[in-house]
């Protein structure tokens, strides 16, 4: 929703975020993000809401999303243009907001068998490297069984271990070992389906 407050002269927006990656919530609703567009287009913006997850049961509080507001609707549009033009950019690559790296899976025609053998017993192999290196790593993409996005779908990405970290040396050491373990796994599938 959006457009002219009542008796406030002013104009506001909503841009939901809950089903953006979490690297992706917490870059827009840090101060210093939401500073430099209020900076760049007069409006301010401000974050309401809880994160929804997407399985979760449905409450009453409104999915997390940033209030956008001015006094006037260009400020409100061109903020909001700001907003979605990052979260665009993250999603297609070209703006990195945390430490963040795909390992794809090169196993093309067996992705059903190689996750158990990437994941491990329970999760185990990937928990490992969580327990190793302080990172988190979750294997997304196609045949995955991971879904994101508001359609709750799987990526159209091919097979891959996301691994993201709170420093560049935990993503470097998580990467490592996620490279090792797909590696392996891609040699053990070659020798069970030539």
């Amino acid at each position: 929703p959006g457009g002219a407050a009542a008796g406030g002269g002013k104009a506001s927006a909503e841009v939901g975020i809950n089903y953006c990656t979490a690297q992706v919530r917490l870059y827009l609703t840090k101060s210093s993000t939401q500073k430099s567009i209020a900076e760049e287009t007069g409006a301010t913006i401000t974050t309401r809401g809880t994160y929804r997850h997407p399985k979760g049961p449905d409450t009453d509080e409104p999915p997390i999303h940033l209030f956008v507001e001015a006094h006037s609707q260009d400020a409100v549009e061109d903020a909001v243009q700001r907003i979605r033009g990052i979260i665009k950019d993250t999603q297609e690559g070209r703006l990195d907001v945390g430490h963040s790296c795909k390992v794809f899976v090169r196993v093309e025609g067996n992705e059903r068998r190689a996750k158990g053998k990437i994941l491990g017993p329970r999760g185990s192999f990937v928990k490992h490297i969580e327990a190793k290196t302080g990172a988190r790593v979750q294997l997304r993409g196609q045949f995955s069984g991971y879904t994101e996005g508001p359609r709750n779908v799987e990526s159209d990405d091919p097979l891959h271990l996301y691994v993201s970290a709170p420093d560049e040396r935990s993503l470097a050491k998580a990467k490592e070992l996620a490279e090792g373990l797909v590696q392996h796994v891609e040699k053990e599938m070659e020798k069970m389906f030539p």
